[in-house]
């Protein structure tokens, strides 16, 4: 994350670990896309962590590289990954369809975040001993008063889409990550993508107490037939 290095490599290669848990319980192909979530929040933490040891020794072709990824899964991944894998979850009708809409929203946004990225694309910096991403194509949102409208578009393709989950591990997930965001936009705006990025992977362990329960459950439905 934007504190060190040591806290990115700690919390990817933790996260990876309890990732690669998650995705052996899961019990169908259904749920490997939402169980999948911690190991790809743990590739990302190391991503980060490779970008301040790239910026610490000078490697500009690595921390055009690692920029890149990081923020390809940033603004590009999370709002397309997230409505779709808790849809994917999901058995009731009507919150299928507000997840759908979720998904909508952030195809939309993941394509305007990944154009300014193709044609306003610029390396991450040391900034006050944090890492910095710039985001030119921000300053274009807010001229021309779309910023509220594209962070919108990203919080309900992120947050709200988990917070219309009728799993209630999957919705205390969504709201913990929906009050990080809102915390971390007060404390650390200038910041916001890399330390949001980091709460929301640290959040995301409460997906193995989802894939822990999916997995009993599934267990459980099964146990009849193996009597029978």
């Amino acid at each position: 994350m934007c504190f060190s290095a040591t806290a990115s490599f700690a919390a990817g290669i933790g996260l990876t670990g309890i990732g690669l848990a998650t995705l052996s319980l899961a019990p169908t192909w259904r749920e490997r896309p939402f169980a999948a979530i911690p190991l790809l929040f743990g590739l990302q933490q190391l991503i980060e962590g490779a970008l301040w040891l790239a910026l610490a020794a000078g490697d500009e072709a690595g921390r055009a590289c690692y920029t890149a990824g990081f923020l390809g899964i940033s603004e590009v991944l999370w709002p397309l990954w997230a409505p779709l894998a808790v849809w994917l979850i999901e058995p009731d009708g009507w919150r299928r369809r507000g997840m759908a809409l979720c998904g909508a929203a952030g195809a939309t946004i993941a394509l305007a975040l990944l154009y300014g990225l193709a044609t306003q694309f610029e390396p991450a910096t040391l900034k006050d001993g944090h890492i910095f991403y710039g985001f030119p194509h921000y300053d274009w949102f807010r001229n021309t008063n779309l910023l509220i409208p594209s962070m919108s578009l990203y919080a309900t393709a992120t947050c709200l889409s988990l917070l219309l989950a009728s799993d209630r591990t999957v919705r205390l997930f969504g709201v913990l990550v929906t009050a990080a965001l809102a915390a971390t936009f007060a404390a650390y705006e200038e910041w916001l993508i890399s330390v949001w990025c980091f709460f929301a992977a640290a959040l995301s362990v409460v997906i193995a107490v989802w894939a822990v329960r999916r997995r009993a459950a599934a267990a459980a439905a099964l146990r009849p037939l193996a009597l029978g």
